[in-house]
């Protein structure tokens, strides 16, 4: 019996250190892949995040890593590609928010109201509520539905996790008031 639990901790000890490794590598990777997408190596950034998003540890950080994927499509103007890859996200907020972001930086705020108008943010992770109200918002705003915009930018700012979430929310409420 003592040699069987023996064995066992050994084998949790190894899968640990191995998982523990594994996640190292793929932050790592991570962080290399983000610097792809910074400086503007948006053909590398998409396929080191596809890799990554094959071997991610965890079903948030897959979703990360295809969104990013997804971003760096849109930034060479493969608009269509890119919204078809953001579509496959298994996080739900994480995939609107993905296609929102393409949408705005294409200038389809009217696909992007029509699509997401009553999609219920705040029910999203608190992680996410914040950046779907702002971005919504932002596409009313572009349409000069103002009043529609301001009700997402206050949405955005009361439920801001952090100071520039907060700042971000509130100069665009005062720039639509």
């Amino acid at each position: 019996m003592i040699k069987t639990l023996q064995l066992f901790w050994i084998a949790t000890f190894a899968a640990t250190s191995s998982f523990a490794a594994m996640t190292n590598d793929f932050s790592d990777d991570f962080q290399a892949a983000v610097k792809f997408f910074s400086s503007g190596k948006n053909e590398e950034a998409h396929s080191a995040f596809m890799r990554l998003a094959g071997q991610a540890p965890t079903p948030r950080s897959k979703a990360e890593a295809i969104s990013y994927s997804a971003l760096s499509l849109g930034k060479q103007k493969k608009y269509d590609k890119a919204i078809e890859i953001a579509k496959t996200i298994e996080i739900t907020a994480v995939s609107i928010k993905c296609r929102m972001e393409l949408m705005l930086a294409n200038l389809k705020e009217k696909e992007l109201i029509a699509e997401f108008m009553d999609e219920e943010m705040d029910e999203w992770p608190e992680a996410l509520i914040t950046s779907g109200f702002y971005l919504r918002g932002q596409a009313y705003m572009r349409l000069k539905n103002y009043r529609a915009a301001l009700e997402d930018f206050e949405q955005a700012a009361r439920n801001a996790c952090d100071r520039d979430e907060l700042v971000n929310a509130l100069l665009s409420l005062a720039g639509v008031a």
